[in-house]
């Protein structure tokens, strides 16, 4: 109980406030929506260089750390698009917005991806030692690939729903 106090104590006042965007974002994010498509494609790009960064930036260049990564970015595209290809989206092209339905998933995506990123922190200001160790290594690039690959399966089908664009078509 001291550990998790001293954690919680110890931990700088911009974490929390990112936490309650978290989870306001995650929130609204449950009730349907009209988003711009531009703004729908913000969250795949951040996914996508917060994911090299901790590819190459955190754990080094090494040319191994990008099966893991790989693996797992390609488990999070199949997650992604078999969450989001269902979702009925409606495309408003005259106002560049798309009709999402509110989703609990969104909340727990974030929180998933928030509490990953915090889990790291913790270990880098407790145990910065850990953060060299193999299996700490690919489990942080794991789940760095499986949220960018979310986010792209997830940035796809909305363009997708925005172009009017078949799966089939989009690929061949």
């Amino acid at each position: 109980m001291d550990t998790f106090i001293g954690m919680l104590l110890h931990t700088p006042w911009w974490v929390y406030l990112a936490f309650a965007y978290v989870i306001y974002a995650g929130l609204k994010a449950m009730r349907p929506r009209r988003v711009s498509f531009v703004r729908l494609l913000v969250p795949p790009a951040i996914f996508t260089v917060v994911s090299a960064f901790n590819v190459i930036g955190r754990m080094g260049d090494h040319v191994l750390y990008i099966t893991p990564w790989s693996l797992a970015a390609a488990a999070g595209v199949a997650v992604g698009w078999l969450h989001t290809h269902r979702l009925d989206l409606v495309a408003d092209r005259e106002n560049h917005c798309l009709e999402i339905p509110g989703s609990a998933v969104n909340l727990l995506l974030f929180l998933f991806f928030f509490g990953a990123q915090y889990y790291y922190g913790f270990t880098k200001a407790t145990d910065p030692a850990r953060l060299k160790e193999v299996s700490f290594i690919v489990f942080f690039l794991m789940v760095s690939g499986l949220s960018a690959g979310i986010m792209w399966a997830r940035g796809l089908s909305y363009y997708l729903a925005y172009t009017g664009t078949a799966p089939a078509e989009a690929i061949g």
